[in-house]
């Protein structure tokens, strides 16, 4: 009972954190809705004389802006980690007498908050702009599952890489290295079969993708199909190897305390 007491506590010292911040949520919210916008108007026009999109645009690329969106923010969670460990907070907190794990599951919770939001609204922003689809219900809760179990994976990878730094632009360099091609080696924005062979196949092992494929099956009414579940598997076991590294990157960093 303790461990959800401290959990609760941590996680809502996140919540404040972010809260106190209202440009920071501002962002949160605009940027990806601003990128779905762009993204729509600028290639609307070329995919418009192709046949490989049986429904509109829109709605092809909304879950490929919330996955990719969500999974943006997670990625930089280690950031605030980082600063926290230079300034001295995190060992602080380690000496006290409260669960040691509650205060990075803590951070972790407090983004899965946020990836619910963000994701919400990014839906609410593709329906507005025309996107449709054949089960709206089924598609959000996947959409924010979906969302939500990598942006929790990533969050915990994200940590992980900042007890193991402790460096904020050693993180920056290495967050910028591997969410930039995880986030184009995906279908997020043209057909998976328009990508180079390569790609399909590095592709098939990215988290991204099992995010954004199991969405859009859900979205067009097959909610309990093979490639939901198989996606959905694949995630769960994502996030569970990213949570452990995150547990042994936090128990090395305290042993070196």
């Amino acid at each position: 009972m303790k461990r959800f007491q401290d959990l609760f506590w941590l996680t809502h010292r996140q919540m404040l954190l972010l809260v106190r911040q209202p440009w920071y949520v501002a962002a949160l919210l605009l940027q990806p809705s601003i990128w779905l916008f762009l993204y729509f108007q600028v290639f609307e026009g070329v995919v418009r004389k192709s046949d490989l999109f049986a429904t509109s645009y829109i709605g092809f690329i909304a879950p490929g802006v919330i996955v990719t969106s969500c999974a943006t923010t997670a990625g930089w969670n280690g950031l605030g980690l980082a600063s926290e460990i230079n300034g001295g907070q995190v060992q602080r907190l380690l000496v006290l007498p409260v669960w040691r794990e509650a205060m990075l599951f803590g951070r972790v919770s407090a983004v899965c908050l946020a990836t619910v939001l963000q994701a919400t609204a990014l839906f609410l922003v593709a329906f507005g702009l025309g996107a449709r689809y054949t089960s709206v219900l089924d598609g959000l809760i996947v959409a924010l599952l979906c969302s939500t179990m990598l942006a929790t994976s990533l969050a915990c990878v994200s940590n992980a890489l900042a007890l193991l730094t402790q460096k904020s632009e050693t993180l920056i360099g290495l967050a910028s290295f591997i969410l930039l091609p995880l986030t184009f080696m995906t279908p997020s924005l043209v057909p998976l079969q328009t990508l180079p062979t390569w790609m399909q196949r590095v592709s098939s092992l990215n988290p991204l993708s099992w995010a954004i494929e199991a969405t859009r099956i859900a979205m067009t009414g097959h909610l309990a199909s093979t490639g939901v579940l198989t996606r959905l598997f694949l995630l769960s076991m994502f996030l569970l190897v990213s949570a452990s590294a995150a547990m042994a990157s936090l128990s090395r960093f305290s042993r070196h305390l």
